[in-house]
């Protein structure tokens, strides 16, 4: 359990030796601050689990344990202000709330391991057919794409897409779930050329900064629940290579890759073979 100063309150409050059940919570409390991973359970028995097997095992153990910041409606601030601010009994105040407790335990009990479903990776998208591939600006409040095979514009090959930035903070373009899945809990790495064709005055200086994220369908235009930062900066006429990783922990669905404009200015950018491939341990 993490955070033992706050999880063994009880024991300190009740105990006939509560120095010495505060000195154990701290001492507790210190070696676990010095680990970079907080052990599943018997050390020894790690060593025969592989990496997605301790994956899953932290998604449990992170989803079904009460810590210091407490377990779904079950917040720190129902049961720490009643007991450290104010010195109301422990028990009183845990009585008090057995039902909403309650409810949290049988919604843990009741779990199910999400479905991991399988990567079907996709080709390079070159665009050398004219189509966008599984690229969409549907929906998208911050400019929007499409392919082009001026000379000027194109980073490989006879075409490329170029996105076109109108507004700060927002988003331009995106993959199309229905066309591209993009499972949750895995590991992926995306890599794709790029050449800014054109940015705003603001940006002539300093450059203008794109970002490549993933974000659940329902949620495009708002980082709240958007997964890595793979980022590009630059003024027009430069190019390069972006490569970066996203992990997607998490249960959101219909993952998104979206190309978003970052806090300052306006522009143009081309980009091309973009490939995506899952990062296996």
């Amino acid at each position: 359990m993490t955070d033992c100063a706050c999880n063994l309150l009880g024991i300190v409050n009740g105990a006939k030796n509560p120095y010495g059940a505060a000195e154990f919570a701290n001492i507790m409390t210190r070696i676990e601050s010095e680990m970079e991973i907080i052990p599943l359970g018997e050390a020894e028995a790690e060593n025969y689990l592989s990496e997605q097997d301790k994956e899953v095992l932290y998604h449990v153990r992170d989803h079904a344990k009460i810590d210091s910041l407490g377990w779904g409606e079950w917040t720190g601030e129902k049961w720490f202000y009643p007991v450290v601010v104010n010195g109301e009994n422990i028990s009183t105040v845990l009585d008090s709330y057995e039902s909403v407790l309650r409810d949290e335990i049988d919604r843990t009990l009741s779990y199910k391991m999400p479905e991991v479903k399988p990567f079907k990776m996709p080709e390079t998208l070159t665009f050398e057919d004219g189509s966008e591939g599984y690229l969409t600006s549907a929906g998208m409040t911050g400019g929007s794409g499409s392919v082009s095979g001026d000379a000027n514009a194109v980073v490989a090959g006879e075409k490329s897409m170029v996105i076109d930035f109108t507004k700060t903070e927002a988003a331009a373009l995106r993959s199309d779930p229905e066309k591209l899945e993009i499972p949750i809990y895995r590991s992926y790495r995306v890599s794709f050329d790029w050449k800014f064709l054109e940015v705003s005055k603001e940006c002539e200086e300093w450059g203008m900064d794109i970002y490549v994220t993933a974000r659940p369908a329902n949620s495009l235009d708002s980082d709240l629940y958007q997964i890595g930062y793979i980022s590009v900066i630059g003024v027009a006429g430069d190019s390069g290579t972006a490569v970066g990783e996203l992990n997607l922990n998490t249960s959101s669905e219909d993952i998104c890759l979206v190309f978003c404009n970052g806090i300052t200015g306006t522009g143009k950018l081309a980009i091309d073979n973009i490939q995506i491939t899952e990062i296996v341990s």
